[in-house]
């Protein structure tokens, strides 16, 4: 007896080892069922709730907030959709910031690949004027929409010691043009060669305040708000979503500088452009978790 089951037993355990294995096929998922509209915003249904308990630290971040490092959390609650009519833009490639300046006798600089971009004179050198463009791609700002705010954003390249903080101020505008190109090859000395267009009729000054500590990015490397020459840039009847836009910085008076990291210093530390604006409910995008 023992004997027959301990080879009934033998004979079904290979017999289910012997089993061809069978996979599950599921079907490619389709993308419009994650981009349209939730059922239940377009019908009354009995809703699913679905609750998820992890203990990993992966779902620590909120999805809206200041990043504070890995391990760290969230603080602050969210208080509304920043989705909607904000667009928050860095510069992506080298040939997207400029600087340049020309001196009698000296020649002409021009260069998109230095690690630092220099705002106001040249090393402090008030024989320097320099020039600074930097150009955003995919503005996704709809044509004729009302601007509500704007401003650039830039950090610090270094500690800037007391001989840079001299005071200085530059005059801030726009590329007068529905989609201006980047600045591979420039090698002009003017800021309208430069950035190849003429200027819009708004322009901000910028009193640019103190840069005291090496990759420094708050307040003070903020530039006004530029809300004006946005504005007039959207405005423009050949203006699209998606176009890219080009600011010029040109000095106006004092004998200092500062230097902002340029895309070459550090991609994540390049110049970002802030845009707020009246939205419609086709600007949103939408964000279903």
């Amino acid at each position: 007896m023992k004997k027959t089951v301990h080879k009934l037993l033998t004979f079904l355990i290979l017999s289910f080892l012997w089993v061809p294995c069978v996979y599950a096929v599921t079907p490619e998922p389709v993308i419009e069922d994650y981009t349209n509209y939730p059922i239940f915003q377009i019908s009354a249904v009995t809703p699913n709730i679905f609750v998820m308990l992890d203990n990993s630290g992966s779902m620590f971040y909120n999805a809206y907030g200041t990043y504070a490092g890995d391990g760290g959390y969230v603080v602050e609650p969210f208080n509304g959709p920043p989705f909607c009519g904000i667009k928050a833009l860095r510069v992506v490639q080298s040939d997207d910031n400029v600087e340049t300046y020309h001196k009698s006798n000296a020649g002409t600089y021009v260069s998109t690949t230095d690690d630092e971009l220099d705002l106001g004179t040249f090393n402090g050198d008030a024989n320097f004027k320099s020039i600074v463009a930097i150009r955003f791609q995919n503005v996704d700002v709809p044509q004729g929409r009302t601007i509500t705010s704007a401003y650039i954003q830039f950090t610090a390249h270094d500690s800037q010691v007391a001989s840079y903080n001299t005071a200085i101020s530059v005059g801030i505008a726009g590329i007068a043009a529905d989609n201006p190109g980047d600045f591979e090859g420039a090698t002009q000395n003017n800021i309208n060669d430069v950035i190849d267009g003429s200027l819009t009729a708004a322009d901000v000054q910028w009193d640019i305040p103190t840069w005291s500590a090496a990759f420094q990015s708050d307040n003070n490397t903020t530039t006004p708000d530029i809300k004006s020459i946005v504005q007039e840039i959207v405005s423009r009847p050949g203006w699209q979503s998606g176009n890219a836009m080009v600011f010029g910085f040109v000095w106006l008076n004092g004998g200092g500088f500062r230097e902002a990291c340029s895309y070459a210093e550090s991609p994540a530390k390049a110049a970002v452009l802030h845009i707020e604006f009246d939205y419609e409910e086709e600007d949103c995008t939408r964000y279903y978790g």
